[in-house]
């Protein structure tokens, strides 16, 4: 049982294409925005229409008057986010009434996005608000070129997504457990997934288990996830009936006509676009788009890796794994030690912990303190070197 709820905890956005498929061979070391803007603006990718192929300009004037566009990702490819970008831009540029649709963002947070926005709150209170690293977790360097972007040009962003605790009990226990508050913060009807889109989940589901109550449960999670983003998509668009909205969420939510794309158009017959994007290799695996836009695969720079997965318990962040042949394990840290500062700099929040590791490469050498309760409360000095 812990396997299949870690797999709906961790493991389904990776499992629906949401991760990445083959290792990026270039590394980017951007600056700053304007890096990253020089950079994006330099990219001239061919885009597969059917059998046929569009250069970038031709496929945006598809686009332009397309109310609905969704753009896929696999979540920890920095090209995928790039392409992603590069559209946004090309595609405010020519209507400047645009918003960006975010599966990376729970429903519940549209507030701390609203305040970000507007530049009531800094993005280190914007991860720490939304709980971002608690709740969706892929390095925040690769989505900051469009978050700067939507809040230099005053684009409005929506959050999209379903809350975390509601898909973990639904995956747990079924739709059935939920309470009647935790059932009204998602739509009122959950469709049943098509033929085709129950086979896709089924064979990725069986890759990891038998057990047919849990592949229920897995499958109305997928169908939540999509139902919710198409809801709050439509709820937006409705209230702004002359924007246009672009979504990106992860490329098994928006291809094969299921997924969101189709579950917005239960609310009315809006004409949508859906794209995925990398390698002609990969094109076969994608799944099936209306636009696919040729790219080479590209990364950020490495950070130092602890190999833990933490936790927040009583305001402090806490070990709950240590990982085999991990810099951890090799230092001698254990489940359950507490951290309480790195090269000497208090840690109080999950964001703290984060943002200082960013700024390691592998190798660089860290001293932490931790708290180690055993038959009395330890508190230990190790010294450690980052992989």
């Amino acid at each position: 049982m812990r396997l299949i709820n870690f797999v709906f905890l961790f493991l389904i956005p990776l499992l629906l294409l949401g991760c990445s498929i083959e290792p990026p061979v270039k590394t980017l070391n951007h600056k700053n925005q304007l890096d990253v803007i020089r950079y994006v603006d330099t990219l001239t990718p061919w885009v597969v229409k059917k059998d046929s192929k569009l250069t970038f300009d031709a496929f945006i004037n598809e686009l332009a008057d397309t109310p609905a566009v969704f753009v896929g990702e696999q979540h920890d490819r920095y090209d995928n986010h790039l392409i992603q970008f590069k559209i946004l831009k090309a595609l405010h540029q020519r209507n400047p009434n645009i918003a960006i649709g975010l599966e990376w963002f729970q429903q519940p947070y549209q507030w701390v996005l609203n305040r970000y926005l507007n530049g009531t709150l800094s993005e280190k209170q914007l991860l720490e608000k939304s709980e971002y690293y608690k709740r969706w977790q892929y390095r925040y360097a690769m989505l900051r070129p469009i978050m700067l972007y939507a809040k230099q040009q005053h684009i409005p962003i929506i959050a999209l997504n379903a809350p975390v605790e509601v898909t973990r009990k639904v995956g747990k226990s079924g739709l059935g457990s939920l309470t009647p508050k935790e059932r009204r913060q998602l739509p009122k009807t959950i469709h049943p997934a098509s033929k085709t889109y129950r086979k896709r989940l089924e064979a990725i589901f069986k890759e990891h288990s038998k057990d047919k109550k849990m592949l229920e449960n897995f499958i109305t999670v997928q169908r939540i996830w999509d139902e919710t983003m198409a809801m709050n998509a439509h709820s937006f668009l409705a209230s702004h009936p002359s924007h246009q909205i672009i979504v990106f969420a992860g490329n098994g939510h928006i291809s094969d006509h299921v997924g969101i794309p189709a579950d917005l158009k239960r609310y009315s017959p809006i004409q949508t676009a859906t794209i995925s994007s990398g390698t002609q290799k990969s094109q076969s695996k994608m799944g099936l788009v209306d636009y696919f836009v040729i790219t080479q695969p590209v990364s950020l720079p490495k950070v130092g890796r602890l190999g833990v997965i933490l936790k927040s318990k009583n305001k402090h962040v806490v070990i709950s794994l240590v990982s085999k042949d991990s810099a951890a394990e090799k230092a001698g840290l254990q489940k359950g030690d507490q951290f309480q500062a790195i090269n000497g700099i208090p840690i109080h929040k999950m964001i703290d912990f984060k943002q200082l590791l960013e700024s390691k490469k592998p190798n660089d050498r860290i001293s932490l303190k931790v708290l180690r309760k055993t038959d009395k409360l330890q508190t230990l000095s190790i010294p450690l070197v980052l992989q």
